[in-house]
């Protein structure tokens, strides 16, 4: 008789054991609502930026209708108006804008001048000055020769000048690149030089 009872108890077990599996089988597969949450759709474009400058000054009436081309009279000690200007137009980016001075003819042994204090030297490359412009919703306008004069050498004579067989000439040209510190390639004004003009071209 407990032989009888001690297999019925197993008989239970078995039949306990089951039950749990079922159990743990209807857990197991029950669905859940799980909660959940969505964006509205982020749209992006990426435009490209743009930096527009010239490069102007008044005309001297040399009667060649170019300002490109002015020519001046030069006498001992007189005082030359050349009101060179670079125009940076407005919503152009941020910017290195350079500008170049080439002179020949022995320029500087008959005249003087200073550059505007806001042009810093470009001490890798002689005869190119800089300055860093911030985008501005207005047209900025900048003057390159300080206080627009240029100065004819007092010392020199009348019978100087007269001997000159190639006149003086000074040409100033302007260029401008982007400025972002993010841009690996122009995180400086020599960096930037370099792309705006290459001396071999």
């Amino acid at each position: 008789m407990f032989k009888k009872i001690k297999e019925l108890n197993k008989s239970k077990s078995i039949i306990l054991t089951v039950t749990l599996v079922i159990v743990l089988l209807l857990v197991v597969g029950t669905t859940y609502a799980w909660l959940t949450s969505r964006t509205t759709l982020l749209s992006n474009t990426f435009t490209y930026g743009d930096i527009e400058i010239s490069i102007r000054e008044s005309d001297t009436n040399d009667g060649d209708e170019d300002l490109n081309t002015n020519s001046y009279v030069i006498m001992p000690g007189a005082n030359i108006t050349k009101d060179t200007k670079v125009v940076v137009k407005a919503n152009s980016e941020d910017c290195y804008l350079f500008i170049r001075i080439d002179k020949e003819n022995d320029f500087d042994n008959y005249m003087t001048y200073s550059l505007e204090s806001n042009w810093k030297e470009l001490e890798e490359y002689a005869g190119i000055y800089y300055m860093e412009v911030d985008k501005s919703g207005e047209e900025q306008t900048f003057n390159v020769i300080k206080d627009n004069i240029i100065k004819v050498k007092t010392d020199l004579t009348y019978a100087d000048i007269r001997n000159i067989t190639s006149y003086p000439t000074m040409m100033i040209s302007a260029y401008a690149v982007q400025r972002n510190e993010d841009m690996d390639a122009i995180n400086s004004p020599k960096e930037a030089w370099e792309l705006a003009y290459n001396p071999a071209s």
